[in-house]
Formats: C-alpha cells, structure tokens, sequence
C-alpha cells in the first residue's frame, strides 16, 4: 500500500499543474565564503547578500514571511546576488573570505553582528558593500537597499539620506 501511495505521489508531482515549489531567497551553502564568491563571479553576479539569523528570532521571522519570502524580491536579488543564511548561535564550521576557518557564530562576531535580523551585502571582492540592521519596514523598502547597493550609494551615503532622496 506504502508503495502505490508513493508511486501515486510521485506521478501527480510531475504533471504539469502540479504546484511547483517556490523559490527560496536564501540558497543552500557549504560555508566557504571564498567558494561562494568564485560561485557567485562564475555566475555572472555582482556580490554576496549574507542574512544573519538565528532560530528563535521573531523579527528573522517576520522577514521571511512579509519580505523574503515576496516573488519580486527573490527575483530581483537572485538577478545580482546569491544569498546565504548564517546562524549567529551556530556552530557550524565555515571559512570566511581569508579562507579562516570558524563556527558561524563567531563569523558572525568577526563582523560585529549585534543583532537579527542583520543582512551584508559583499561585492565579488569580499569588501562588506552595505549593511542592513534589522527588518525593512516592507519589500517595496528592502528592494530599495537592493538598488542603493547596486548603485555604488553605499559607498557616498548611508541608507537613511539615500532613502529620503528616493522618495
């Protein structure tokens, strides 16, 4: 019986109106960030989008489910960055852009983390370009960092004034 389920299961998943799984903002990674940026150059990307979270963080969230989570945004990043979470409590080995080897929590510490959620965008160099502390009040905010990264703002203003002069 275990078996027609599955075979079942399995038929219905490749028809074509079967629901197809939605794409995810942040993609899986091995922890070695130097990798990751080969990748991301390989890939014809501008840089490297780092979302710092931790398991029992509301705010982290309520990224997710009101931003992160939004078509558009996946869209527009997964266009010029790829995007990874590390966990600020984890202790999962990674190596950071010297090739340094550490648990991500101390990653996290290395960077002066203070809070979740925290995103960093790294250009192909891994140079931090921006930093966003915190949740954007919604994507509409969020795609707005997006582009003052892109636009090479980060590096003239901070994110408040660049937002004031957009709007």
């Amino acid at each position: 019986m275990r078996r027609l389920i599955l075979a079942l299961w399995l038929g219905l998943a490749g028809l074509p109106w079967a629901a197809a799984e939605p794409q995810s903002f942040l993609q899986p990674s091995f922890g070695d960030f130097r990798d990751e940026l080969r990748q991301a150059r390989s890939e014809g990307k501008k840089g490297l989008i780092l979302v710092f979270e931790m398991e029992v963080c509301p705010y982290c969230k309520r990224f997710h489910e009101k931003i992160l989570d939004r078509p558009r945004v996946v869209e527009s990043f997964q266009r010029d960055f790829n995007a990874i979470r590390v966990d600020v409590q984890g202790a999962t080995p990674v190596q950071d852009f010297s090739g340094r080897a550490m648990s991500e929590s101390q990653f996290a510490r290395d960077l002066k983390v203070r809070g979740t959620p925290t995103t960093i965008a790294f250009d192909l160099e891994g140079r931090e370009a921006a930093r966003l502390a915190g949740v954007p009040v919604d994507a509409q905010e969020f795609l707005l960092w997006r582009e003052y990264v892109l636009s090479g703002a980060a590096g003239r203003m901070g994110f408040g004034q660049y937002r004031s002069e957009r709007r």
